[in-house]
């Protein structure tokens, strides 16, 4: 993904700073690290386990190595009874998450007392300033296997929003009322018949009315607050918003939450 990890990596590890050391600290002796949607660790996790010994543990639904177990995110059981993560990691997969209620209550079965959860969430996706992952007529998806394409199901949204990045969300919800031109010339060209539908289909969003908005397109299983973390057993200790489009041309809102895992004990 080139330029876009160099920034998402460098504002994860910005918004874990304040936290870094304590987490570091309070790791059992080689801990065991769990990614999610991964194949390796990702440069947030080598970063913050530098110089530490512990062992990782990758799980994709494409894997690339027979290291990783092969899981879909809606369906952890190929890690039951296998794995007690002290840290599990899913970054730039959440927006597969299909329910979030059976995703936490897979998740607990996987994680030992205290464990640490560090995961972000999106709102929008990459290619247009809407609510729904939609480009047309067809829904966002990720193809790695054209027989089994992953659509973009789950987004985000959190009061703290407004109050700690107020900007942030203004600069999403400004782009979704009126795209950039050069966005409009684009989907003009692709699929001019649903450019006037979807190029002013959100020109009342505001960042007051984001969260109803939000809750009109996607079903309420679908989004994520931070109430849902907590209520999952878990205690917030970092949480972080940032909208990409000014350095990478992404209109993807990603929210960062790093928690601990209280209910295991």
């Amino acid at each position: 993904m080139g330029i876009s990890n160099t920034f998402h990596f460098a504002w994860l590890e910005e918004t874990i700073k304040p936290i870094r050391a304590e987490i570091r600290e309070s790791l059992p002796k080689k801990p065991l690290v769990l990614g999610i949607g991964e194949n390796e660790p990702s440069q947030f996790l080598i970063h913050l386990l530098d110089g530490m010994d512990y062992k990782y543990q990758a799980c994709d639904l494409f894997p690339l190595n027979d290291k990783v177990v092969v899981c879909d995110i809606n369906d952890l059981s190929p890690l039951f009874g296998k794995v007690r993560a002290d840290v599990v990691c899913i970054l730039r997969s959440s927006m597969f998450i299909k329910n979030k209620h059976s995703f936490f209550l897979q998740l607990k079965k996987l994680l030992a007392p205290n464990a640490y959860l560090f995961m972000d969430l999106l709102i929008g996706s990459s290619t247009l300033p809407v609510l729904d992952f939609r480009y047309a007529d067809r829904r966002s998806l990720y193809a790695h296997d054209p027989d089994r394409p992953e659509y973009f199901q789950s987004s985000f949204f959190d009061d703290r929003l407004l109050q700690e990045f107020r900007a942030e969300v203004d600069a999403f919800c400004q782009h979704a009322r009126r795209w950039p031109l050069e966005t409009q010339i684009k989907y003009l060209r692709r699929s001019p018949k649903f450019f006037f539908r979807d190029a002013y289909s959100l020109r009342g969003l505001t960042p007051e009315n984001l969260g109803d908005s939000l809750h009109e397109y996607l079903p309420e299983q679908s989004i994520f607050s931070l109430k849902d973390i907590r209520d999952a057993g878990f205690e917030i200790l970092g949480f972080g918003s940032r909208y990409f489009y000014p350095y990478v041309k992404k209109f993807s809102l990603y929210n960062f939450i790093a928690a601990r895992y209280r209910a295991g004990n």
